[in-house]
């Protein structure tokens, strides 16, 4: 039997209770009559960096997935998930609704970066197509824009890598690509799933760098302008 997941958090400074990114009270999760997961609470504030830590089979991606919207058919999760500044539990939202969300206010960084992209399509496209479908950017302004997060995540000759194919990328690459997209619509909750698991070392700290940046980055830009306070849900940031 695994030990469940248990939620630690990371150096940055703890936030107030208001100012919860999202909320998770009493999740659970089920395949038919088999309970996976069982009273899963945990908070992520404004600015801070809360890590799952469990071992294999404990339920810390399943967790991830439950948040997002995304379990099997077959499998169903129970409790309540809040997300800043949506009113109603995400664990009964509709798949249209969470459609809205997912890639704008709630991104995900997947484990396998290769399975997370479609191979038929270039990179480029993959990165403007989420700038598309959230009416962030559009035609060749989402493809300028592709191109710009490529070389936000450190991509050297984002160009390039906008027209090659996920087969033509090294893991490293593949998994900036993926981290591009996540934060191309600039989320207020990044959940990362073991990012880094296929990585050699060198490039799992650039990776985690460069989501740590990410998430100081947008904290900082929404605490320096005092117009951005009154719509605080969209300036909160939190990883997890």
């Amino acid at each position: 039997m695994t030990t469940p997941a248990r939620p630690t958090t990371g150096d940055s400074a703890p936030s107030a209770a208001g100012d919860a990114v999202l909320r998770v009270a009493d999740m659970s999760v089920a395949a038919g009559e088999v309970p996976l997961l069982q009273d899963v609470s945990f908070t992520v504030g404004r600015g801070e960096r809360v890590g799952l830590i469990g071992e294999s089979g404990s339920g810390k991606s399943l967790t991830a997935l439950a948040v997002m919207g995304l379990l099997g058919d077959e499998v169903r999760a129970g409790g309540d998930v809040r997300l800043a500044g949506h009113d109603g539990n995400l664990l009964r939202a509709g798949e249209r609704s969470l459609a809205r969300l997912r890639g704008r206010e709630i991104a995900m960084v997947f484990q396998e970066p290769m399975s997370a992209l479609n191979p038929t399509m270039r990179v480029g496209r993959q990165v403007a197509e989420v700038l598309q479908v959230h009416g962030t950017a559009r035609g060749r302004a989402a493809q300028q824009r592709a191109v710009a997060l490529l070389d936000q995540v450190g991509l050297p000759e984002p160009g390039a890598v906008a027209r090659a194919y996920p087969h033509q990328l090294s893991g490293g690459q593949r998994q900036r690509v993926v981290t591009a997209i996540a934060l191309a619509n600039d989320p207020a909750l990044l959940i990362c799933d073991e990012p880094t698991t296929a990585l050699d070392v060198t490039v799992q700290a650039r990776v985690l760098d460069l989501i740590v940046h990410g998430v100081t980055q947008r904290v900082r830009r929404c605490c320096s302008s005092p117009t951005t306070w009154p719509s605080w849900p969209r300036c909160a940031s939190g990883c997890w």
